[in-house]
């Protein structure tokens, strides 16, 4: 009898033994205290063994609410009745639990992460141990040497789902695996800074136009049909003028602001450098295609009326649609959180595609987008590593299906339609490597010009004419840096 009874004892602990509580050290000598994770050691995750010792594993990042972004990595309260907000606080009570460490937070306007950093190595501190950087300020450095290669990291599985494959693929060259930043759900900007498209639903009945998510399901949501729309929807002024404020009337056909230029070239299969088959960048910023799409957006943005680059005070193009005033708004994801506040009926597609032609659609990650890197004063490689891959992970698997759902899916868009939408912006995202390192910035400021209706001119020629050769000399230069 009592082997039977010692049987299920054994049993019973089997069972229990992925939920077991995990004994943290407070700091306070011998006195412990026990906290219960919910935890499946059964997922198929190696979650490794780390005690980190009550010590504190700090992050830098922008401010909170940073272009209306939810950035928030350590919130202070679990219950706040944000699900998102107490979704990351939950991560990390998990992880903090699991490796004895304390999550930590510093923040800087985003505009400053890069030069925090840089301040850091270069007087040898170890303020954080990892820090997202605005991503176009990313390539001095890494220029100057001042990052970890994060792909040699113990333990960071870089080539799992949990870490941004889109953007790894762009960024490691000629076979290397090498990357000095990286993309994943610990932060969720990379999603907030994706670009879509989003349209007034009422208005779309109203004039009975075509639903702009059948267009997208049956590939017909293309650059000439969103100009077709956008010129049909538009309003004038009862003086036939497109002067927008309070005391006027007109409806807009599509407002954005000028980096819709790089979303736009993008979702038509346009890109300013690709790799190679050898894997390494060549300049891809011409031809017939790069110049029609150019110059056709040049049209329409030179048009009145039709589509306008509004991002001004008084004049910004969320708050345009917001009010109803346009049809189409060229936004990121981010920018939906203010239109599901004001109530308005809205639905979200990808950026347009050239032509029906074209396999797939492209979603453009705003070059702003804070990337994540680690500092070379960071020389704690097995600890390092270890969090992160499992923060990555568990953002992965808990909390991106939290964001998904309570901010952006079926719940906020109403319809499973819609939500199918979501999905397609997720999975075509996609990266334009050649402005972080800072190889074709010249040469997009000016291609963003002339798209968005701020040049004398309507077409790529002069420009790809004044930049191309110097380009193709620094990614020269850069390749034999790489060997």
């Amino acid at each position: 009898m009592k082997k039977k009874y010692f049987a299920l004892f054994l049993a019973l602990l089997t069972v229990l033994t992925p939920l077991v509580s995990c004994k943290k050290d407070n700091g306070k000598g011998n006195d412990t205290t026990q906290e219960t994770i919910d935890l499946d050691y059964n997922d198929g995750y190696d979650y490794g063994k780390l005690d980190c010792g009550n010590e504190d594993f700090t992050f830098l990042q922008c401010y909170d609410d940073t272009y209306g972004m939810k950035t928030a990595l350590t919130p202070e309260n679990g219950e706040t009745g944000d699900e998102f907000s107490d979704a990351v606080y939950s991560r990390n009570v998990k992880l903090g639990t699991l490796y004895n460490v304390n999550f930590k937070c510093i923040t800087r306007d985003i505009e400053e992460t890069a030069d925090f950093v840089r301040t850091q190595c270069m007087g040898g501190d170890e303020a954080v141990d990892a820090a997202f950087v605005m991503g176009m300020k990313i390539s001095g450095l890494i220029g100057e040497g001042l990052l970890n290669d994060i792909a040699a990291m113990p333990d960071i599985q870089i080539y799992e789902p949990w870490w941004g494959q889109t953007i790894r693929e762009e960024s490691q060259f000629g076979g290397a695996s090498t990357l000095y930043f990286a993309q994943s759900d610990i932060s969720v900007t990379g999603f907030e800074l994706t670009w879509g498209v989003v349209f007034n639903i009422a208005r779309i009945t109203a004039l009975d136009m075509e639903n702009p998510y059948d267009l997208v399901e049956n590939k017909q949501w293309t650059m000439n049909k969103l100009f077709e729309m956008a010129k049909d929807g538009m309003q004038p002024n009862p003086d036939d003028s497109y002067t927008y404020n309070e005391d006027t009337s007109c409806i807009l056909g599509l407002v954005t602001y000028n980096n819709f230029a790089m979303a736009a070239l993008n979702g038509a299969g346009c890109f300013l450098t690709r790799k190679n088959d050898i894997g390494m960048p060549v300049f891809t910023g011409e031809g017939e295609r790069f110049s029609d799409v150019v110059e056709r957006y040049a049209t329409a943005f030179n048009t009145p009326g039709m589509m306008k680059h509004a991002n001004d005070e008084g004049f910004h193009y969320e708050d345009i649609f917001a009010k109803q005033r346009a049809l189409f708004a060229g936004v990121e994801v981010k920018a939906t959180a203010k239109f599901r506040a004001t109530g308005i009926e809205y639905g979200l597609v990808p950026v347009p595609m050239y032509d029906s032609n074209q396999e797939t659609y492209y979603s453009n990650v705003n070059r702003a987008t804070p990337l994540l890197v680690i500092p070379n004063t960071n020389t704690n490689a097995d600890k390092t590593g270890r969090i992160l891959d499992t923060m990555a992970y568990l953002s992965y698997k808990e909390l991106l299906p939290v964001y998904y759902e309570s901010c952006l899916s079926y719940k906020q868009l109403g319809t499973l339609q819609a939500s199918k939408m979501l999905d397609i912006i997720r999975d075509t995202r996609c990266f334009e490597t050649s402005l972080v390192y800072g190889w074709t910035t010249d040469y997009y400021l000016e291609i963003r010009s002339i798209m968005t209706g701020y040049s004398a001119t309507t077409t790529a020629t002069s420009a790809i004419r004044q930049y191309k050769e110097a380009i193709t000399t620094t990614l020269t230069a850069f390749i034999a840096s790489l060997k």
